[in-house]
């Protein structure tokens, strides 16, 4: 894991999530903007560039729980729920 997706994963998302102020997916959003805030060249190389089809699958798999969560509550199929989520 890289630096950038520990601090992603590690430090803001998961902080976000568990911090009880917002419902989860929310927490999740606010969990990548204090990412971007925080870390604004990293957030831009990470996620505003073009990425490779590796850096995608890994980046689909760390979404997973959210996707579920998302698709759960909403009763949408998880590729309806995908493209709602990174239209977001």
């Amino acid at each position: 894991m890289g630096t950038g997706e520990r601090l992603l994963r590690g430090d803001h998302l998961r902080a976000s999530m568990d911090s009880g102020r917002w419902p989860r997916y929310m927490a999740s959003v606010m969990g990548y903007i204090t990412f971007a805030k925080t870390e604004p060249h990293l957030f831009s190389m990470l996620f505003m560039c073009d990425q490779s089809r590796d850096q995608r699958e890994r980046m689909e798999r760390q979404l997973q729980p959210i996707i579920e969560l998302i698709a759960r509550q909403l009763g949408m199929s998880a590729d309806t729920t995908t493209a709602f989520h990174m239209h977001m």
